[in-house]
C-alpha cells in the first residue's frame, strides 16, 4: 500500500479542503460571495424587465419596441461594465466616465429609434429587433471603453 494520496494544488477535493491556506479559502469565499451577486443583480435586472416585454409583445408598437431595446441596452451595458468589475464602483474617475457615456447612450438609443422609424415593417421580427441593439451596443461599448481608458488614466 503506498502512503497518503498528494494531488496538484489546483485539483485538491474539497473534503480536503483543510489543506489549504486562508488566503485560497478566502479567494474561494469571495468568489462565492461575488457570484451569488451577479446572480441577484441578473434576477433584479430580468424582473426589472418583465414590464417591458409584455408591452413589446402584447402591446406592439413603436414607442414600446424602443422601450424595450432601450431597456436591454441599457441592462446589456450594466451587466457588462457594473457586474463583472464591481471594484471600480467606488472609484471616482469611473463616475465621471459614465456621465461622458451617457450621450453616447442616449445616441445609441435614438439610433435604434430612427433605425426602427425607417424599418417599421421588420422592426418587430426578434432577429432585427435584438440585432440592432446587438449593434447599437458594440459601437457603444467600444466608445464607452475609449471613455473609461482616457478617464482612468
Amino acid at each position: 500500500m503506498k502512503g497518503p494520496l498528494t494531488y496538484p494544488p489546483e485539483i485538491v477535493p474539497i473534503d480536503r479542503a483543510d489543506c489549504l491556506s486562508n488566503q485560497g479559502l478566502t479567494s474561494v469565499r469571495e468568489s462565492r460571495i461575488e457570484k451569488q451577486l451577479e446572480d441577484r443583480l441578473m434576477w433584479v435586472v430580468l424582473v426589472c424587465g418583465i414590464p417591458f416585454i409584455y408591452f413589446a409583445i402584447v402591446h406592439a408598437s413603436l414607442p414600446t419596441l424602443v422601450l424595450f431595446q432601450g431597456y436591454l441596452l441599457t441592462a446589456t451595458a450594466i451587466g457588462v461594465i457594473g457586474i463583472k468589475n464591481r471594484a471600480v464602483l467606488r472609484q471616482q474617475w469611473f463616475w465621471r466616465a459614465m456621465a461622458c457615456s451617457l450621450p453616447v447612450h442616449i445616441a445609441a438609443i435614438s439610433g435604434i429609434y430612427h433605425w426602427d422609424k425607417a424599418n417599421l415593417e421588420i422592426a418587430f421580427k426578434g432577429f432585427y429587433t435584438l440585432g440592432i441593439v446587438e449593434l447599437a451596443g458594440v459601437i457603444e461599448m467600444f466608445v464607452i471603453v475609449a471613455i473609461m481608458v482616457f478617464w482612468e488614466s
